[in-house]
């Protein structure tokens, strides 16, 4: 009896004593102690380390897309730096070769990772997506040399694989980020989301343009040697930012609603997704193709503007600083949105803050038209602008696709909706220099102002798509579950 009665007995008090030796970090990081394991294997760190705390998931989910911003951001920076270290190089189709292929990559990795986080889980896309940045992104960070055509060919092809990182960041990290905000209490789900996901690409384009004035302000900008330096710093510290991202999610575990859809072994189509969806998604993809084709296009050309209207003569780490503070116009937009996105509802928030739009551009293009107005001035009506739109479009469309379907294809669902808005970004970046020559070129007012009535009706359009194209979409804190037992019932029914 005893010889079957010891071995429990050492079990049980082994059990206790590793249930005595956990202990709760303030961040929900829990912490085994070293007791050695019955396996022949030491315990993993990432068993030893584990994100459990609700809010540190959402956290680490949506903290991916501050490196994704940064390295979007990032672009209109590198293009003047690329532009000084080597002009006669550095044609203007290079430069929009460069900007195309990172826009032709994210489409490409939203729409794959769609199919990929669906089939084998939001934790296992943002590994790979993570995996992809941080080799692409280091390689456009080392100074190969050789010739120049060839270096900026193989900076093409790199900022390609980053782009594909990139947009896997969106169906995989946004729609992880969603699945658990959604097991926050009632009132508080939207402006979680909106906070790891909307912000914290805000915060990867603000610190694209806050970091470029101090790296430019060490390395100089007076050769075409310390331009060259200076943005592959810039590539270099976006790879640091998804370095730190990757560890953080080796220790947050698949979501609740995912694996409850893989134990049901739910196995959903494209074609399935476009049969019951269509109409819903052919909206949201329409809304947020539109908020794209002025959003990119204005961050983008931001520092461009800026060297458009300022002094002649002014110095990178001028134009930098400006364009910066137009981007911190952006928060106080975002983040009083995303609590009056819990109080009045995404759709509401979106039709309200385009619509406030209308009436920045239409000031600030109407201004400039008539008076020549200062740089200062020119700031804080852009800023207004971009502070509505993120309001606006900003915080909610990628909050209402979420919600609008259910958990087995949510990830194609965002992916597709998602890709559409990336084709507006590509389509509004490439003919933002056309609408300026169009209405008279850079030395003209409007040239200037001319984009700015563009993006104005633009924002126009977005609202009355929004308020009549989205009126039957039921959104609300229980979004997901409504989501999940209507298309349980669509499948039944067939």
């Amino acid at each position: 009896m005893t010889t079957h009665v010891a071995p429990i007995k050492r079990e049980d008090d082994e059990t206790k004593q590793k249930s005595e030796l956990v202990e709760s970090s303030p961040i929900g990081v829990s912490v085994v102690g070293s007791v050695q394991s019955t396996s022949r294997w030491p315990v993993s760190w990432r068993r030893r380390w584990k994100i459990k705390n609700l809010n540190g998931r959402i956290f680490v989910s949506g903290f991916g897309l501050f490196a994704d911003g940064y390295l979007s951001g990032i672009i209109g920076v590198v293009n003047i730096l690329m532009r000084k270290a080597w002009p006669d190089e550095y044609t203007p189709e290079k430069q929009r070769l460069l900007t195309s292929i990172t826009f032709a990559g994210i489409v490409i990795g939203q729409l794959g990772f769609g199919w990929f986080v669906d089939r084998f889980g939001r934790r296992n896309g943002m590994k790979v997506s993570g995996i992809i940045i941080i080799v692409s992104s280091l390689l456009t960070a080392i100074p190969f040399g050789g010739p120049i055509p060839r270096t900026i060919n193989l900076l093409a092809a790199c900022r390609f694989f980053t782009g594909v990182g990139i947009g896997g960041e969106y169906p995989s990290g946004s729609v992880a980020c969603a699945e658990a905000a959604a097991l926050r209490p009632e009132g508080t789900r939207n402006r979680w989301f909106i906070f790891c996901t909307n912000i914290m690409i805000l915060g990867g384009f603000l610190a694209a343009n806050l970091i470029p004035t101090a790296v430019v302000a060490s390395t100089g900008e007076g050769t075409p040697k310390q331009c060259t330096n200076a943005f592959h710093i810039l590539f270099g510290i976006g790879t640091i930012f998804a370095l730190i991202v990757f560890i953080f999610r080796r220790f947050v575990d698949e979501g609740e609603q995912y694996e409850q859809a893989r134990r049901d072994k739910i196995r959903i189509s494209y074609k399935t997704v476009i049969r019951y969806y269509w109409r819903s998604l052919a909206v949201e993809s329409l809304i947020w193709f539109l908020w794209n084709v002025t959003s990119f296009s204005y961050t983008i050309f931001a520092p461009r503007l800026v060297e458009m209207i300022g002094q002649p003569g002014q110095s990178l780490v001028q134009v930098f600083g400006y364009t910066a503070c137009i981007m911190i116009f952006h928060f106080p937009g975002a983040v009083g949105g995303a609590y009056l996105s819990d109080r009045l509802g995404p759709r509401v928030m979106l039709v309200l803050g385009s619509f406030c739009q209308v009436l920045m551009a239409a000031l600030l293009a109407g201004l400039y038209a008539k008076i020549e107005i200062p740089t200062v001035a020119f700031i804080f009506i852009f800023g207004f602008f971009a502070m509505f739109g993120e309001a606006g479009a900003g915080n909610n469309i990628g909050l209402i696709v979420s919600q609008s379907a259910a958990t087995p294809v949510r990830g194609k669902f965002y992916g597709v909706a998602a890709a559409c808005g990336k084709v507006g970004g590509f389509i509004g970046t490439h003919t933002f220099v056309h609408l300026i020559e169009a209405f008279g070129g850079e030395a003209s007012k409007w040239g200037i102002s001319g984009p700015f009535f563009v993006c104005g009706g633009i924002a126009l359009v977005t609202s009355v798509v929004a308020w009549w194209g989205l009126r039957n979409v039921r959104l609300d804190q229980k979004s997901l579950d409504n989501r999940d037992r209507e298309f349980a019932g669509y499948m039944g029914g067939r």
